[in-house]
């Protein structure tokens, strides 16, 4: 279990390393917009933290850590493989607010 944490740890940290490069970069996100990207990833955690322990209870230790594994590489893949659609969507916080709004 302890190679599964560290597993976890290292897909965790590799995304939140690219990430701020990722949001200026692709999204163009302003610093406002970086500040709510990270937000929204604070209260899936905390969601995440409340439902970890019955979680774990029903599906057991290592299945749970699996499941965690597999969710982060999802949802960073996502995030490679979507980014224009990202960006169209939460460019409204950045620096194109004009051309986002005007656009939908």
């Amino acid at each position: 279990m302890a190679i599964m944490l560290g597993a976890i740890n290292a897909v965790f940290i590799g995304g939140m390393t690219i990430l701020v490069l990722y949001a200026q970069e692709i999204l163009a996100l302003s610093a406002t917009g970086y500040g709510v990207l990270l937000t929204f990833g604070a209260l899936v955690g905390l969601a995440g933290g409340l439902l970890a322990p019955a979680l774990a209870a029903r599906l057991g230790m290592r299945r749970s850590l699996l499941a965690a594994l597999g969710t982060f590489a999802v949802v960073n893949l996502i995030l490679g493989l979507f980014s224009h659609l990202l960006w169209q969507a939460s460019s409204c916080f950045g620096k194109r607010r004009r051309e986002c709004c005007g656009m939908w």
